[in-house]
């Protein structure tokens, strides 16, 4: 189904009134990870903050394209989980059911060229890294 940007933005404002999640129901997920797709500024964040505050779970939001490859000047990959640990008041349940935002996936990707000359800091070995984690892999969190 296609919905207009419009369309889109009402329908995440209507799950932000306050009576909107009074009926929830526990499930059980088939999936621990999803895509959202959108254009800038259709709310996926907004829906994401909204629902994690819906099911009362810890919530990090990131940016990809601040990620390097452990060893680098910038944040890496599992320095994102640390902050989900924190987040979580340090409770490791509920960490375990927190949810990882991760903004501009798009925006990363291998370099061209040489690797040998140029280090790609921020692209293929961030992918892997996130990669593992999405899998669900077991991950050393630093702390």
């Amino acid at each position: 189904t296609t919905t207009s940007s419009s369309s889109s933005k009402k329908d995440v404002n209507n799950i932000s009134k306050p009576d909107f999640g009074r009926h929830v129901e526990d499930c059980e997920l088939d999936k621990s990870n999803i895509v959202m797709i959108g254009p800038t500024g259709s709310g996926k964040t907004l829906l994401v903050k909204t629902l994690a505050k819906l099911i009362d779970v810890p919530l990090v939001v990131t940016d990809a394209t601040c990620l390097t490859q452990a060893g680098y000047v910038g944040e890496d990959v599992e320095s994102i989980l640390f902050k989900l640990y924190i987040e979580s008041g340090q409770d490791i349940e509920r960490c375990q059911r927190g949810i990882v935002y991760i903004d501009e996936t798009d925006k990363i990707r291998k370099s061209g060229g040489n690797v040998s000359i140029s280090r790609d800091v921020s692209g293929e070995g961030v992918q892997h890294a996130l990669l593992k984690i999405v899998e669900g892999n077991i991950v050393n969190v630093p702390k």
